[in-house]
């Protein structure tokens, strides 16, 4: 996908600069776009999984969804070929972009802090997991993101990725109250 998404955004927005198809392309790829296309196919209702994981709502899980678009766009290469994926593809990608630039889905928090740190000569952010809590089916992960040895914000979500894209953008919050 992310080959996929790299040459359709390049070819779709020529006068983008190479940070912004960089933000496009990450938005694009996403845990969250990715099971958002899986949602729009009803694909969740094909997958097969075991008791337990149904009854926690596995069939819902984002990472799940993510994973089965993946797969399925691998089979529709291998069955079909890369015309027949792209015919299929960036129709979903053309709604998804317009979408990602009018709710500037693409401004990436950890991006965004990473950028402002070296502006002001700071050392890259550096993000710690400070507690997991939870069964392993529902994990609840706490990040701390520091600059220079300061905590400067926390998240809290159901995944890693998630909980340091919230810490990112209550640090970027602290900076910009702090003005």
């Amino acid at each position: 996908m992310d080959f996929l998404v790299g040459e359709w955004l390049y070819n779709r927005f020529p006068e983008m600069e190479e940070g912004e198809l960089t933000q496009m392309r990450s938005a694009l790829v996403q845990t969250n776009q990715l099971a958002a296309f899986n949602k729009q196919f009803d694909m969740e209702k094909a997958i097969r999984l075991g008791k337990g994981e149904v009854k926690s709502g596995g069939n819902f899980r984002n990472t799940l969804l993510c994973d089965v678009f993946e797969a399925f766009i691998g089979a529709l290469f291998l069955d079909k070929g890369m015309e027949d994926v792209k015919s299929f593809v960036y129709p979903l990608l053309e709604e998804a972009a317009v979408e990602i630039i009018e709710n500037h889905k693409n401004e990436d928090s950890k991006s965004k802090l990473q950028e402002w740190a070296q502006a002001n000569g700071y050392v890259p952010p550096k993000y710690s997991t400070t507690s997991v809590n939870g069964p392993d089916h529902a994990k609840v992960f706490e990040v701390s993101v520091k600059i220079n040895n300061e905590i400067l914000g926390s998240g809290t979500a159901k995944s890693k990725q998630s909980a340091e894209k919230i810490a990112a953008q209550n640090a970027l919050n602290q900076i910009n109250h702090e003005k």
